[in-house]
């Protein structure tokens, strides 16, 4: 009987552990990346977006990092949606103010060429866009370019549909080097290639169920287990 016990825990503390990091949750912008990519990387947190039990005009956050090995002049970034499901509300840069990046400030590079972000764009008969981008001054004396991990910018979203929902926050679709719309600038102004371009769903509904459903599952193959074995 103990060891059918300790086998039900065993399972269920291993299902929990292999569906949980899975599941996020909403966030406003945070000063550390939740997850790591290797250089050369753009990427945006979360890396999933739950809306269960949310209802029309709910608003979240997502962030943009990125992690560049060598030098950077500039960044830009193309965030494709679903414009049936949600639609893009402000965006904004992450460093101290909002003059900046964080990855600039971090830097100690000073900025001139902020560039006004885009909101709710047409892109094609289901999708919008938002953009958004930076560029390094070469007019200041002694202004270093960025490198290393840092955010860039936070894009908010409004729920203007009821659920279920299912799409992709997608920034990839607009890299395709040397003409993307989604980018990294070396120190020759060139674009980083290759530069590793991560998207971020929005799961529909039921996923968040599956925790449960995978613990019910496991305690139940367990107690089988230990029934057999009386």
């Amino acid at each position: 009987m103990k060891k059918g016990i300790i086998a039900i825990i065993a399972l269920a503390t291993f299902t929990s552990l292999l569906v949980m990091p899975y599941l996020t949750i909403p966030y406003a912008h945070a000063a550390e990346p939740s997850e790591s990519h290797d250089a050369d990387a753009m990427w945006v947190e979360p890396a999933i977006i739950d809306l269960t039990g949310v209802s029309v005009g709910y608003k979240f956050n997502v962030t943009v990092w990125i992690n560049i090995s060598g030098y950077c002049l500039g960044w830009q970034f193309q965030m494709l949606y679903d414009k049936s499901i949600v639609k893009s509300t402000a965006a904004g840069y992450t460093g101290t103010g909002g003059l900046r990046s964080e990855f600039f400030e971090n830097s100690g590079t000073t900025n001139l060429f902020p560039l006004p972000p885009t909101i709710n764009a047409y892109y094609d008969a289901t999708r919008n866009y938002t953009l958004h981008g930076e560029a390094w001054s070469p007019m200041i004396p002694n202004n270093p370019n960025a490198t290393g991990v840092g955010s860039l910018s936070w894009v908010e979203f409004e729920v203007i549909a009821p659920g279920p929902y299912s799409c992709v926050l997608d920034i990839s679709t607009g890299y395709h080097p040397q003409t993307s719309k989604t980018y990294a600038l070396n120190e020759d102004n060139v674009e980083i290639d290759p530069l590793d371009v991560w998207n971020t769903p929005i799961v529909p509904e039921f996923i968040s169920w599956l925790p449960i459903a995978f613990l019910s599952l496991a305690s139940f193959i367990a107690i089988l287990g230990s029934k057999r074995k009386k």
